[in-house]
């Protein structure tokens, strides 16, 4: 799922960050879309980290949105992998999950940049993701 600015064709808005959400259940991620869509961001959702990895280097983000707990894959080892392989990109983990030692060990690493616990407050999030978009 995408959402984004309107944009004059092959133009892309200046101030527009590309943001992922990447979270398996549909009506997470649907809800995060909506909370993050203000007109000033570029998102996008995806069911499984794979997928959004394929899109990083087409679509470059500056933020990853991810939830920790997901077959397959982690959020965690999602996250770890795409900060050794992209450093630039801010992280924001958003768990229902325990905060056990496997998420803090990712923070005190620097693979999260920032964490929230579900069920999440829309002003929390989006205070969240300013601050991991403009500093």
């Amino acid at each position: 799922m995408t959402a984004s600015l309107p944009q004059a064709a092959g133009e892309k808005h200046a101030a527009c960050a590309v943001v992922f959400v990447v979270d398996d259940e549909a009506l997470v991620r649907r809800a995060l879309l909506r909370a993050l869509r203000d007109g000033a961001r570029e998102l996008h959702g995806f069911e499984h980290p794979v997928a959004a990895l394929a899109e990083i280097d087409r679509l470059r983000p500056e933020l990853v949105v991810s939830d920790n707990q997901m077959p397959h894959v982690s959020g965690v080892d999602f996250l770890r992998h795409l900060r050794a392989a992209r450093p630039e990109i801010r992280t924001l983990m958003v768990t229902g999950g325990e905060i056990g030692g496997d998420i803090r060990a990712a923070v005190a690493a620097g693979a999260i940049d920032r964490l929230l616990a579900k069920p999440w407050r829309e002003a929390e999030l989006r205070a969240a993701v300013c601050e991991l978009l403009c500093g």
